[in-house]
């Protein structure tokens, strides 16, 4: 596997630093991937901005733009991203991390990977020729940007005419004491830090052994596993956007190798979870077509940009045309989900699960074993958890006019708590819970898929509170332990 995929983990500043909780439980979730751990591991770490940590560290504790009772607002209301008009305070996700106390923080969690990885301390630990790297940029890229470094870093110029400077990098291998760059592949995993696997993967080899073969190479470009965003996938997509892809979908039922037995969907959004994609399909597409800058992420450019070009093909009347223009139009994205077939009977499960399961790294934080806090949550999960699989589905339906599945999901992961929003805690008091509450109502902006109605989400659908014969479904608790 090592000299067919190499993995590329992405890690950046997050409020739970300086543990290293997150991503462990991340390695511990590839021991659920047959062979992953066989591939050279890449954690890809991005920078942050030199001067802005200079110029905080030039000045008093005490004057930071913004005050510790402002901060902590910010964190409560918004997770730890916070995105307010003062300055000072830290936007995670586009990697504006302008604390100094979030940048020593996080340069504080890097030396603690380096150690893990040095020592080759659990879960850090590849198997057979495989090796795990980290490789820390210099400054502040951002995302899509990062991804552009590694690619020059491996000898793969995203452009001719690259003029950026992604020199400044250093490794550290677990494999030797000598750290060496691996070779490219012909497949890379891109993975995020937070995207966890929670069911088991043994058909990793088999999916890449038929992307390898002729017939695929034409559509088949990049290819995700199964999340809470893609499942019932051709149902939801019908729903909302009148787009049918049942007749652009790829079963494979190989019986005479038995390798992999599935269905292939065609998505209508470029998704940034963890998947698996032709090494060219980003050196000479995904980081090339459009003009990235500091920050930028490639969902939110390639996303928006992938439905609209899909949805102007709904302007087309003849149905043979339609047909025609889409197989085009998405070939140049080449992006699907596949769903596993009963290895019994090659039959496709109507219940189906997540493989992947997005914990936000940032909507938690450093604290005790998760498994207490759950427990605080839902007791009456703790007697039906089951380490090796998910929980199954409560009974419960959502509206007719929801375009998703009602569900109420955490993770256990030792270290690290979930931030619930809608409890206090610590000296917190219920009026600002409650604020906060009606703060976090107010930014949503699609419908309750329980309801049915704009201005609310699920979790805070007033139906709940205002009639009994409602009943939310139960905690489903993954545990990641």
């Amino acid at each position: 596997m090592e000299h067919l995929l190499t993995v590329i983990i992405q890690t950046s500043p997050l409020p739970l630093h300086p543990s290293t909780s997150l991503i462990e439980a991340l390695f511990r979730s590839f021991d659920r991937v047959s062979g992953l751990k066989d591939c050279n591991i890449i954690i890809l770490a991005d920078g942050y901005d030199r001067d802005a940590m200079e110029e905080e560290e030039s000045k008093l504790d005490g004057d930071l733009g913004c005050s510790n009772r402002h901060i902590e607002r910010c964190h409560s209301v918004k997770f730890g991203d916070i995105d307010c008009t003062k300055k000072k305070c830290n936007n995670y996700k586009h990697g504006r991390t302008l604390s100094s106390e979030s940048i020593r923080n996080y340069r504080l969690y890097l030396s603690q990977l380096r150690e893990m990885i040095r020592n080759r301390t659990p879960p850090f630990c590849s198997t057979n020729n495989g090796s795990i790297l980290l490789l820390e940029l210099n400054e502040r890229f951002g995302s899509a940007n990062a991804l552009e470094a590694v690619f020059s870093w491996f000898g793969s110029p995203t452009s001719d005419n690259n003029s950026q400077d992604f020199s400044g990098l250093y490794t550290i291998t677990s494999s030797s004491a000598h750290s060496s760059k691996p070779k490219s592949t012909p497949y890379v995993m891109i993975a995020q830090h937070d995207n966890f696997f929670v069911r088991d993967v043994g058909y990793l080899s088999p999916l890449i052994q038929y992307m390898q073969r002729i017939e695929s190479t034409s559509w088949l470009h990049c290819l995700h596993f199964p999340s809470t965003a893609t499942l019932n996938y051709i149902q939801k997509i019908k729903r909302r956007y009148q787009l049918d892809l049942a007749n652009f979908c790829h079963e494979h039922n190989d019986n005479a190798t038995s390798l992999i037995r599935g269905v292939f969907i065609p998505l209508v959004f470029w998704y940034g979870r963890t998947h698996i994609a032709r090494w060219e399909y980003y050196t000479k597409q995904i980081l090339v077509k459009h003009p990235l800058r500091k920050g930028d992420h490639l969902e939110e450019i390639w996303g928006t940009r992938q439905l609209r070009h899909l949805m102007e093909l709904k302007t087309l009347d003849n149905m043979n045309e339609f047909d025609e223009s889409f197989r085009r139009v998405h070939a140049m994205y080449g992006n699907y989900v596949f769903f596993e077939a009963s290895k019994e009977n090659g039959i496709l499960d109507d219940n189906q699960h997540e493989v992947l399961y997005h914990l936000s790294g940032r909507k938690v934080r450093a604290g005790a074993l998760c498994q207490s806090n759950i427990a605080h949550l839902s007791s009456s999960m703790e007697k039906t958890m089951n380490r090796n699989c998910l929980q199954k589905r409560s009974p419960f339906h959502p509206h007719g006019g929801s375009f998703t599945i009602a569900r109420r999901a955490t993770a256990a992961v030792p270290g690290l708590e979930v931030i619930d929003a809608t409890s206090s805690s610590g000296n917190t008091s219920s009026t600002r819970s409650e604020n906060n509450t009606q703060l976090l109502q107010g930014r949503f902006k699609q419908r309750c898929f329980h309801c049915g109605e704009k201005g609310h989400s699920f979790k805070f659908c007033p139906a709940f509170a205002e009639s009994e014969s409602y009943e939310k479904p139960e905690l489903e608790i993954l545990d990641l332990t």
